[in-house]
């Protein structure tokens, strides 16, 4: 028998969100809310349409969704479904204490159809090797967009080269043109300083909300959870090249 995809992150922080404010131990997959969730997920583009099966992301699905969570709800004095997954008890450990967080991460996922086509398109690989972004596609493709910014990247960089005169890493200070000569000039990456669960939709990218990084750092920051500021990945940087000078920061290339 032909399945329905697993479920991704996106799906189930929203499934979450929901059981905060749909009680699934005196609800049904009649309730309102729930069908609205299922007509949601049934158009966010996480999933190749070849995939989905006519019972797709189901009322009734939303509903059993919902009840995996009941054995993790000290709440709840009943058994619930025990077929909740490993990815379920993840996302109810990360947000069961911060509940204003996961509805802002929540609302962003629910606002991200403005952005289907660039979701849909993303090379987004959910490698078993690599750490996935936590908050699942619709976020990280979100982010990415603001981090790519090209007008706002380009007036980063002409301040940072009237501020200092180079384009170096905020965090370790690795300069690509100084390292590389002429073909490294001008490239440096761009990382968005404000934490996903905290950027409207309508927000407008400020020069403050950005930090220029080389790839290493932006790399080490997204993947660590939760997220470093620029500063404090700088910090570790600096107390490490004081206690055994291996990756200093005034010879960064080393982290290249």
């Amino acid at each position: 028998m032909v399945r329905n995809p697993p479920w991704k992150r996106d799906e189930v922080i929203l499934a979450l969100d929901l059981y905060f404010q749909v009680n699934p131990s005196h609800t049904s997959d009649k309730h309102p809310e729930i069908i609205k969730l299922s007509k949601f997920l049934s158009k966010l583009p996480i999933h190749p349409e070849s995939q989905k099966q006519t019972n797709f992301r189901s009322p009734d699905s939303i509903y059993m969704k919902l009840c995996n969570f009941l054995p993790f709800d000290p709440s709840y004095s009943g058994k619930g479904l025990s077929a909740g997954s490993r990815l379920d008890k993840l996302i109810w450990d990360t947000y069961c204490n911060r509940i204003d967080e996961l509805h802002n991460v929540a609302e962003r996922i629910r606002n991200s159809t403005f952005y289907a086509d660039e979701i849909r398109m993303d090379p987004y690989i959910e490698a078993g090797e690599e750490k996935p972004f936590f908050e699942g596609k619709t976020i990280l493709v979100l982010h990415k967009l603001q981090e790519r910014n090209a007008a706002v990247i380009n007036r980063k960089k002409q301040a940072a080269l009237r501020s200092i005169g180079a384009l170096s890493c905020e965090a370790c200070d690795f300069d690509y043109h100084k390292y590389y000569g002429q073909i490294g000039r001008g490239i440096i990456e761009c990382h968005h300083n404000v934490p996903v669960s905290q950027i409207k939709i309508e927000h407008s990218v400020l020069l403050n909300d950005l930090s220029l990084i080389c790839s290493n750092c932006h790399g080490v920051i997204h993947f660590i959870r939760p997220w470093l500021m620029v500063e404090e990945l700088r910090e570790v940087l600096i107390r490490r090249e004081k206690v055994s000078n291996t990756y200093p920061v005034n010879r960064s290339m080393r982290l290249m």
